[in-house]
């Protein structure tokens, strides 16, 4: 696709949906549809599962929020009489996407067996060794 093509998309930046922006800092979802630093890999994993055409731009970054780079473009289709999207505005996009990145798997926690097994006393602890540094004793 050439930038012609894609310059009618909407952009979305992982700042829209990020849990630690404020609205004056570059969010532009309720607090109830945010995530803790959004991708633009996830959110357009989010978009392939809701079949939307997106597209990755990482080289471009929002203005309020330009060190982590990135933005994903995507295209809502106009006539929603022939789309079986459940997405038809920019805000709609933004709170699904918000909504669905906790359940990707890559953000599902494994369950840790280090943290559940107790340790053995003498077993798996750190043994501090004394040591007699300093002077032995004054006569």
């Amino acid at each position: 696709m050439t930038e012609e093509d894609t310059c009618s998309w909407n952009i979305v930046y992982p700042c829209y949906i990020d849990k630690s922006k404020s609205c004056s800092g570059g969010r532009k979802v309720a607090a109830q549809y945010t995530v803790d630093n959004p991708t633009v890999d996830e959110i357009k994993l989010v978009c392939d599962r809701l079949e939307l055409k997106c597209l990755i731009e990482r080289e471009k970054s929002h203005p309020k929020d330009w060190p982590p780079k990135g933005r994903v473009r995507v295209y809502l289709p106009s006539n929603t009489n022939t789309s079986n999207s459940q997405v038809i505005t920019k805000l709609q996009l933004l709170r699904k996407v918000g909504s669905m990145i906790p359940m990707l798997k890559s953000r599902q926690e494994l369950p840790s067996t280090s943290k559940t097994k107790p340790l053995i006393a003498g077993v798996g602890e750190p043994t501090l060794s004394k040591s007699h540094k300093g002077k032995k004793g004054k006569k």
